[in-house]
């Protein structure tokens, strides 16, 4: 089991360790007390969250709330770990959200810019993934054809075809399908039941989660008296570029002509749609149950929240925000937050629903003075 000396830790994530104070001072809004564990002996094994950590452990306080704060600090003052990633600035007794005067950690406190990237770095170190070993599995299919970089680990079941690329250190885990002509990036992995359509192109450190299809056909047909729809072909391509994550049972269609392309970085989380000829911009964030229908460009640094979803054909602008099950029907311009279907800006959505909220008190009050309007009018 990896482990390392609080003071070797703080050197890991670029933190430095708070000593201990005095007592006093806790009165006026500084945690930490005299009991804080020796830095340089005491062993941190594992990184664990504040309703589990205990000793040997180091833990994080990363609040995004007041709420949060208050909830948080009551468990680090009762926690037994042995130390905690703590943003600096909550040291300052002048900030609103410090722990308070009587909030303190009885372990020693490691200062970092962001708890939680340094809780990141942390894991990966006290739990790094399972080592896959190089080389080909002897019960994978590979065409002769395929080229397979060195350091790459092609798991049991895999089928690899025709002219395929796989870039060094790859993994595949069993069972993946890769199609043809498809080319694959180093370092990037592939779990297990994912299908990579003919000719896509992935780029380097790209994450795919189990059964995802990249590059299938997108959702095309001519109506057609005889034969009911016809299929349109789809002799495009798929291109993820590097970083990209796409989370479990989630779709990447294929460019009817021309491409469908995720930009560098965006991230697709778990049952996410994205249509044919489809762009997704840099950085971009795609929640849970996300669907874009064909032809739409999102810009970047874009969030869609769960279920969410945009009409095809539509150029939605950078860092836009569409919150949970928000349906976008026009172009969106940048820097605005929607809510809604059809969408609309947030504080006009919110104004409404709030106005919705008061409608059966205003009827209620209304009916009077509506029994005394004459039929004609149809109000009563």
């Amino acid at each position: 089991m990896p482990s390392l000396t609080i003071d070797e830790l703080a050197v890991k994530v670029g933190g430095t360790v708070h000593r201990t104070v005095e007592p006093s001072s806790i009165e006026h809004g500084n945690i930490g007390q005299g009991t804080t564990p020796d830095p340089t002996t005491t062993l941190i094994t594992s990184l664990q969250p504040l309703e589990s950590a205990k000793a040997g452990d180091v833990t994080f306080f990363a609040p995004k709330s007041k709420r949060d704060t208050s909830r948080l600090g009551r468990l680090l003052q009762e926690s037994s770990a042995s130390a905690v990633f703590l943003a600096s600035p909550l040291l300052d007794e002048k900030r609103s959200d410090n722990l308070g005067a009587k909030s303190f950690f009885r372990g020693a406190q490691i200062l970092v810019k962001n708890p939680y990237l340094a809780a990141i770095t942390a894991a990966r170190f006290f739990s790094p993934a399972p080592v896959t070993p190089a080389g080909v599995h002897p019960t994978a299919v590979v065409d002769p054809t395929a080229t397979i970089a060195p350091g790459a680990s092609i798991g049991a079941y895999v089928v690899i075809g025709q002219n395929v690329q796989i870039g060094q250190n790859v993994v595949l885990h069993p069972h993946v399908v890769v199609y043809q002509g498809v080319t694959i990036g180093a370092d990037s992995v592939i779990h297990a039941g994912a299908v990579i359509r003919e000719f896509s192109v992935l780029g380097q450190d790209c994450l795919i989660q189990p059964g995802v299809v990249i590059g299938g056909d997108g959702f095309g047909y001519v109506p057609d008296r005889i034969k009911g729809h016809e299929r349109i072909p789809h002799i495009g391509i798929t291109v993820l570029e590097d970083r990209v994550d796409i989370g479990a049972n989630s779709t990447v269609d294929r460019a009817t002509f021309g491409e469908t392309r995720i930009k560098s970085s965006a991230k697709i989380d778990n049952l996410v749609m994205v249509g044919h000829n489809c762009i997704v911009g840099a950085r971009t964030f795609l929640c849970s149950l996300v669907g874009l229908s064909g032809s739409t460009t999102v810009g970047d640094d874009c969030i869609f929240a769960g279920q969410a979803g945009a009409a095809d054909h539509l150029t939605i602008g950078n860092r836009v925000r569409v919150a949970a099950k928000g349906g976008v029907t026009n172009d969106v311009p940048d820097n605005i937050d929607i809510s809604g279907m059809p969408h609309q800006e947030v504080r006009v959505w919110r104004r409404e629903q709030a106005a919705l909220r008061k409608l059966p008190e205003l009827l209620q009050r209304l009916r009077p003075v509506l029994k005394t309007l004459p039929d004609k009018e149809g109000l009563k």
